[in-house]
C-alpha cells in the first residue's frame, strides 16, 4: 500500500494509510462499512464517499484512483 500511496502522490492525490486495527481505523471501518482488507476508498474533504474498492485479489490502478479523486 505504501508503494501505491507513493505513486498516487506523484499524481497530486492526497493519501492516508490507515491501520484498520487502530482507533482511527476502526472508526473508518464502521463509517464506510469496510469489511474486506485491503480496501481503498476515495472521499471528499467533507467526508462523503466517492468510490470504494475492496478486493483481496486486485487493487484499483493508480489511474482509477486518480480519476475518482479529481472528480
Amino acid at each position: 500500500m505504501a508503494d501505491l500511496a507513493d505513486r498516487l502522490a506523484r499524481r497530486a492525490v492526497k493519501t492516508q494509510l490507515v491501520d484498520a486495527d487502530s482507533l482511527d481505523g476502526l472508526r473508518l471501518v464502521e463509517l464506510y462499512d469496510l469489511m474486506i482488507r485491503p480496501s481503498v476508498i476515495v472521499v471528499r474533504d467533507d467526508g462523503n464517499l466517492v468510490q470504494s474498492w475492496a478486493d483481496q485479489e486486485q487493487l484499483p490502478t493508480v489511474e482509477e484512483i486518480s480519476y475518482f479523486s479529481h472528480l
